[in-house]
């Protein structure tokens, strides 16, 4: 039979819980953006992306109501042999659970371990160890008691088989780490030895049922496990020392001492330190990785019926959590006992919510790719399938352009949200008379506009919106290609409407290269043949784009390491990894030095990377598409990289080879990302596996760096823009509406001015005022003002409203590369200052086009909140200085209108210089550059 803790007496040792709580703040919250979804009935998954002064947390939390009945926790293990590790996404789909979150602390070496504390499913004791807790606070464990009470506390097992003259101290239940002392083995561990056998000669077994010592084995025989009895496990040698205790037919007896009485539990979950006690962070209680760190952590609400599992992403974007921001977290999702699980590489949330139609990892795991772990917690839907109370109605794509089809999936739900398959044959669709076609599970809009779709099934019946569009113009997926000859790029055109939504356009587009001898385009697809330059047009009814082509390029001399670069070695894990970086005067393809990069991985399963960082990054000069070095390669089939930073500080990891399979000198290539803000610097160069056997010592050189500079593109057309509909004309006329005239940067250095520097700059004072109500120097400016009308400036102050007219002007600063990193308190204000204006119409005035924000994910919150602003009913308009042209564009309905600057760059007069000037008329609003 199973082995039951509940069948023996368990000694109590008491114990003392001491925890001091200090009073201090998490992470400064600027912003959240929330996506909420359903799991289970019971059960949710939200996924906050949270802005915060000091920068991004990805915070994914489970919230699991404990008093549903259809849900059950429990431990989850690889489904194999006992003591292998597994991702959390396989354990969980093994298992059948619908969500979860790993665990435990284990071993980090090898692919097989142990996890460190106690695990307990419906009231059996599935495994623990005896070596923590022992003389102080270490790993606490999450426990569910046999009246459905959860609580978190520390725990302590002293395990003993006596027999005879024998009294052996296990190290463990069913926890294999080296073999080095004896364990108790049952048939959760396995229902023979074999598997440990494998791994570990020379073990001996002994067979222990109703308290009887029924088999000695010999030394790596395998044994089955009885059902009614249990194994004393240990090593040869161990055995040896002690054999003349042992003898078949001996009563024996295994004695557990612990410090909660297991008989009133019913499951058990071990992790890490507490995080919060009685609603107070905990401070030196328990086992806690110090710094910013990717974090997983469980949770209890005060009132006992909701659990909260959390991960807080970190080592990317997101910057990860502290130990006090962690238990600030906890508690605002109502945690009031909390603790930590494993973190770092480890953390991983898993989810099958309604959307999903599988199990995925919602989170963005640290190391790259999932590591293997010992145990999870796992979230089972344990109710019964039952007849579906709703249906679920999914386009392939919101909006589509008038002719383009889009196709619809469905799925059915019971009252527990169990998913069930929908035959789409089945499922009737309507729309309104004249505003589409439908065809099966597909609709195909006739109308530029919103089109109701209706989905009936099986007497269930729900609804949708779908948008049909007209396409005003086309782009590209890309507006520039840099090849080699013989390597070919793909070619894909989408459409853009007037209100700049973008929609696939699924045939008509028609390609043209304006240089034939560049290569040939075939379906889309251009394959470069010669060198040289040129531009490829594409058109799709009436509307054009251009896409310039480089084949080849000039190679651009940039360092062959002659200089002796200062460097640094690093790597991660550190503790798997040794190695150096310096140079080699063995290996050279170009001078007589070159980079080496010397390295030892070990057998792990975990993402293992070794790092040459250059202490000055190295300037990559130009605008080059790639960059090119000679590598002395190894042979190793790892995987070559390299991280670069751009003009404007963001970071990108570039590719060099994914496979090193040669040894000697080869070069290799990485591209520079698109959008990156010249110059690029290289940072540093690095090999990564995502698992190694081969644990040899190895080297890698690296020479003779280059810049490929693509060939240059001339006389290239401008593509067709989109007719925008506040576009118009804004002469004055006295008929009571309110006009606005803003204009760009208007100050040179003072070391650049020209003669006409103070003319030009009166006769844009003159002109700003000529007709307006309001002027507007929306970026620098050094006039002295006498103006006759209202001016508002830049350089007047920073955050700002003005409500005039008609029209809400909004001042927001971006000049230190974002809004957080300028003023982090703008966010706390604009979105609820817009949206609750009485004025139809919302200016944002920026100092930086948000395109050019240094950090990609506020530029995408920024973008966000503004569609938020637009949906209340808003017309906005993002006016941004630094230009050397007039630019209107148009994103999802949100205007972006960019102001010139007043001098060029060497001080000289900017021909293209226009202001920007707004008539307002009630709600109505129009815009002209002139």
């Amino acid at each position: 039979m199973k082995y039951r803790l509940k069948k023996i007496a368990a000694l109590l040792i008491s114990a003392c819980i001491l925890c001091t709580s200090v009073n201090v703040f998490g992470a400064t919250k600027l912003y959240d953006s929330v996506t909420r979804e359903i799991v289970a009935s019971g059960v949710t998954y939200e996924h906050n992306q949270r802005l915060n002064a000091e920068g991004w947390q990805d915070i994914h939390v489970l919230t699991i109501d404990l008093n549903s009945p259809n849900i059950e926790l429990a431990p989850v293990e690889s489904s194999g042999e006992i003591g292998k590790k597994d991702t959390v996404l396989k354990m969980l789909n093994d298992s059948g659970a619908v969500a979860g979150v790993n665990s435990d602390f284990f071993g980090m070496a090898g692919t097989h371990s142990a996890s460190f504390g106690l695990t307990m499913d419906n009231g059996e004791l599935l495994s623990v160890g005896t070596d923590k807790n022992i003389s102080a606070h270490e790993y606490a464990t999450f426990f569910i008691d046999n009246s459905g009470n959860p609580f978190i506390d520390f725990f302590h097992a002293d395990i003993h088989f006596k027999t005879g003259p024998i009294d052996l101290e296990l190290a463990s239940v069913n926890k294999i780490t080296e073999m080095k002392y004896p364990i108790y083995f049952d048939s959760h561990g396995g229902s023979t030895t074999q598997a440990l056998d494998a791994r570990f000669p020379n073990l001996v077994k002994v067979v222990v049922q109703n308290n009887t010592i029924t088999k000695i084995s010999s030394k790596g025989e395998i044994v089955t496990v009885p059902e009614d009895g249990y194994l004393i496990i240990m090593n040869g040698d161990y055995y040896d020392g002690i054999a003349t205790g042992f003898a078949v037919g001996q009563y024996a007896t295994t004695e557990f001492k612990t410090t909660l009485d297991l008989n009133n539990i019913d499951t058990a979950m071990s992790g890490g330190g507490k995080l919060l006690t009685n609603g107070q962070i905990a401070r030196n209680d328990g086992v806690v990785i110090s710094g910013r760190q990717p974090r997983t952590a469980l949770g209890i609400s005060q009132d006992k019926t909701k659990l909260i599992l959390m991960v807080v992403d970190g080592r990317g974007s997101s910057i990860g959590a502290t130990h006090d921001e962690l238990a600030w977290l906890m508690k605002e999702y109502g945690a009031y006992e909390a603790m930590h699980l494993d973190g770092g590489g480890s953390s991983t949330m898993v989810a099958n919510t309604i959307n999903d139609t599988q199990n995925e990892v919602k989170n963005t795991v640290s190391d790259g790719a999932e590591r293997k772990v010992m145990t999870s917690i796992g979230v089972f839907n344990t109710g019964t399938m039952g007849t579906p109370v709703e249906l679920s109605v999914r386009p392939n794509t919101e909006r589509a352009f008038v002719g383009t089809p889009i196709s619809f999936d469905f799925v059915a739900y019971d009252s527990v949200y169990h998913k069930q398959t929908v035959d789409a044959s089945q499922v009737q669709l309507s729309v309104p008379e004249g505003t589409a076609t439908v065809n099966g599970s597909t609709v195909t809009p006739l109308i530029d506009g919103a089109i109701p779709v209706t989905a009936t099934w099986n007497g269930l019946t729900k609804s949708t919106v779908i948008y049909g569009m007209t396409p005003a113009s086309i782009k590209a997926n890309t507006n520039s290609i840099a090849l080699s000859v013989g390597e070919s790029s793909t070619i894909t055109v989408s459409g853009v409407s007037t209100e700049g939504y973008t929609g696939t356009i699924s045939g008509g587009v028609t390609y043209e290269l304006s240089n034939p001898a560049l290569g040939t385009l075939v379906n889309g697809v251009f394959t470069a043949q010669s060198e040289g330059a040129g531009y490829i047009k594409c058109t799709y009814n009436n509307a054009s784009t251009y896409i310039a082509v480089s084949v080849g390029g000039t190679e651009v001399p940039v360092s062959s390491f002659e200089n002796s670069p200062a460097l640094s070695f690093s790597s991660y894990p550190s503790e798997l990894i040794k190695g150096f970086a310096g140079l080699s005067n063995a290996f050279y393809s170009d001078g007589a030095t070159s980079l080496l990069l010397n390295y030892t991985f070990s057998q792990s399963t975990v993402t293992q990377a070794a790092y040459m960082d250059f202490v000055t990054p190295v300037t990559i000069p130009g605008q080059p598409s790639k960059i090119k070095m000679s590598v002395y390669g190894n042979n190793s089939g790892h995987w070559l990289r390299g991280k670069i930073k751009d003009a404007a500080g963001n970071e990108y990891v570039v590719d060099f080879t994914k496979n090193i399979n040669w040894n000697g000198w080869s070069d290799v290539t990485a591209d520079i990302p698109k959008g990156a803000v010249y110059p690029v610097s290289l940072q540093t160069i690095y090999v990564a596996a995502l698992s190694n056997t081969n644990t040899a010592t190895t080297q890698l050189c690296f020479d003779n760096l280059r810049a490929v500079v693509p060939n240059t593109v001339s006389n290239m057309p401008q593509d067709t823009g989109i007719a925008d509909k506040f576009s118009g004309d804004t002469t004055y006329v006295a008929d009571g509406s309110y006009y606005i005239t803003m204009t760009g940067n208007v100050t040179a250095p003072a070391d650049k001015r020209g003669s006409d520097y103070t003319t030009a700059r009166v006769n844009v004072n003159n002109n700003i005022q000529s007709g307006s109500n309001l002027a507007v120097y929306a970026g620098s400016d050094d006039v002295a003002l006498q103006n006759s009308v209202e001016t508002i400036k830049r350089s007047q102050g920073g955050y700002a409203v003005y409500d005039k007219n008609g029209v809400t002007l909004i001042r927001l600063q971006a000049a230190n590369g974002t809004l957080s990193n300028t003023n982090s308190s703008q966010w706390t204000s604009f979105k609820t200052s817009a949206i609750s204006s009485n004025d139809k119409n919302v200016i944002f005035m920026l100092d930086r086009a948000p395109s050019l924000f240094t950090d990609a994910r506020e530029k995408e919150l920024f973008e966000e909140v503004l569609q938020d602003i637009k949906n209340s009913g808003k017309n906005v308009f993002v006016v941004y200085t630094g230009t050397s042209t007039a630019v209107s564009e148009i994103s999802e309905g949100i205007r972006y209108l960019g102001l010139p600057d007043l001098w060029n760059s060497n001080g000289t007069y900017n021909q293209n210089y226009k202001m920007l000037r707004f008539k307002v008329s009630g709600d109505n609003i129009v815009y002209e550059f002139k």
